[in-house]
């Protein structure tokens, strides 16, 4: 059983986002991608806890909304809540 989380957070301006976590915290960049140009995803390492920046939105056209009327919205339009693909895996749970 896992005892960690790993939460991802995502925003329209990233590098602003990774300069309020990364800087004050001394948290340190373990994965970007794409690996070359302006990422559209960091993961972030600070002692054990890890923290996912990401610009991409996995429900496109429900921007603003609280994750919960997300997860609603996906269910009533009979989309999977269980797994999305994201860019920079092939599947996340």
């Amino acid at each position: 059983m896992s005892r960690t989380v790993f939460p991802i957070l995502y925003a329209q301006d990233l590098a602003a986002m990774v300069r309020f976590y990364r800087d004050p915290l001394g948290m340190r960049e373990t994965y970007r991608f794409p690996p070359d140009g302006e990422p559209t995803f960091l993961a972030l390492r600070w002692g054990d806890g890890q923290l996912g920046l990401g610009t991409y939105d996995p429900m496109p056209g429900l921007e603003g909304r609280p994750l919960l009327r997300r997860w609603r919205a996906a269910d009533a339009s009979g989309a999977s809540t269980s797994t999305m693909r994201m860019p920079w895996s092939a599947v996340a749970a």
